[in-house]
């Protein structure tokens, strides 16, 4: 990267300036084709601020794309008892009401208040899914994104493959939940979507297919963030994905079904080579090897893998050993840059939550280590509902931790449900 950036200043002062206007020209083409693609809400605050001062610097304070930067930028805010804030995302209320909508599901809780919320719920999921395609993708090198779901809301113009997964999901629920079939439209656009981001490698990564080579990260301009500059795939977003392609495949068409047959399989083959030898999966969304591992053990089930399988044996085992004494689990984000496991000095409800996910689905049912667990939940929920503000659990490129509020109200009741049910 140092040299990449002598190099630059040296051809700074040599270039054509015919070249360096087409350059900028190019550039700024790019920075509006973002704009208008994402209502001026932009992927993330970063190139938010950076676009208006493009745009600003391109058109003056008195343009129509200046004015629309300018009231977008509060979407960001955050404002508590700790003061204003930035937000690392527009919000998250596609994932979050996705897992919620699961979280009461599992709960087998029935009713008209609790009808009413999911049919409520599901519907604004239903309008987020993405209808139109992005006039300008070739342009802009973007792929297709018709019939995916963002991580926020369908302004936002950017789906992400989990939150497409988990929307899905929670869609064909609440329809399934009022006897209904879904939208046959949306769940094969939507399974379209998944199916064409699969990698090589049989796994998903978050935004797009892997289209670039890994020794480009010796390029990283950020000098914070690990695994920036090309797509990966991830345990997590694998299972999510072929987990929904699961969900959805008796309402789509015989071929789009064989497809998603042959999608399983490669994914199931990727989770098994992404397992690491201590039976756990390492999370990169979330801290983090708790979390790798829910979605390790689920998607390895919900592709047909026993419960005696030696993976979910190995996970399972992982998880019994990390088990602290108060009952809980729990993990610093120093795991995610360490990759292993580096304990907190008690259990967090989340990742205690996460944990007892993945023993409801790898013969842990029952056992010690799962009836502690449990306990641990229970005597830490608050008369709300809810569990106490803890750790932080989220996390993106293995040093930006991410403090997700509604975590700890859904995962430990969806864990819960997982474990007490009959």
């Amino acid at each position: 990267m140092r040299w990449a950036g002598k190099f630059l200043f040296a051809w700074e002062k040599v270039c054509p300036r015919r070249l360096r206007r087409q350059a900028l020209r190019f550039v700024a083409e790019q920075v509006r084709r973002e704009d208008e693609n994402t209502s001026y809400v932009c992927l993330g605050p970063l190139n938010q601020v950076l676009n208006l001062l493009v745009r600003l610097h391109e058109e003056g304070p008195e343009s129509e794309a200046v004015r629309r930067h300018l009231d977008a930028i509060p979407g960001y805010f955050c404002e508590d008892e700790n003061g204003i804030r930035w937000n690392g995302y527009k919000n998250s209320r596609v994932w979050d009401t996705a897992f919620a909508v699961q979280a009461i599901e599992a709960s087998g809780q029935v009713g008209f208040e609790i009808d009413s919320r999911i049919r409520s719920a599901t519907e604004f999921l239903v309008r987020q899914q993405i209808r139109e395609e992005n006039p300008g993708r070739d342009a802009g090198f973007r792929g297709r994104i018709r019939g995916g779901f963002p991580f926020c809301d369908s302004p936002h113009g950017w789906p992400v493959t989990d939150s497409t997964a988990e929307a899905l999901v929670a869609v064909i629920m609440g329809r399934e939940r009022d006897g209904e079939v879904p939208e046959a439209e949306g769940v094969r656009d939507a399974a379209s979507r998944l199916l064409e981001w699969q990698n090589p490698d049989g796994g998903w990564g978050t935004f797009e297919r892997v289209r670039g080579p890994r020794f480009l990260e010796h390029f990283d301009p950020s000098r914070v963030f690990a695994d920036t500059m090309i797509e990966y795939s991830y345990p997590e977003c694998t299972s999510a994905c072929f987990r929904a392609l699961l969900k959805a495949r008796p309402y789509l068409e015989p071929s789009q079904a064989l497809q998603v047959d042959r999608a399983v399989a490669r994914g199931r083959q990727f989770l098994r080579e992404r397992q690491k030898e201590d039976g756990s999966w390492r999370g990169s969304w979330g801290i983090c090897f708790t979390y790798g591992t829910w979605f390790g053990v689920w998607g390895l089930r919900a592709a047909g893998v026993p419960e005696h399988d030696s993976a979910l044996r190995q996970a399972r085992a992982y998880l019994e050993e990390i088990q602290l004494s108060d009952g809980g689990w729990g993990e610093r984000a120093e795991s995610c840059r360490r990759d292993e496991t580096v304990p907190t000095e008690e259990g967090q409800a989340v990742m205690t939550a996460w944990a007892l996910l993945a023993l409801s689905r790898c013969g842990g049912k029952g056992g010690d280590a799962m009836e502690r667990g449990i306990h641990f939940l229970e005597s830490r929920q608050l008369p709300d509902g809810s569990w106490p503000e803890e750790h932080i659990s989220g996390v993106f490129n293995r040093t930006c931790a991410i403090h997700y509020d509604n975590y700890r109200k859904v995962f430990p009741l969806w864990a819960l449900a997982e474990c007490l049910q009959e």
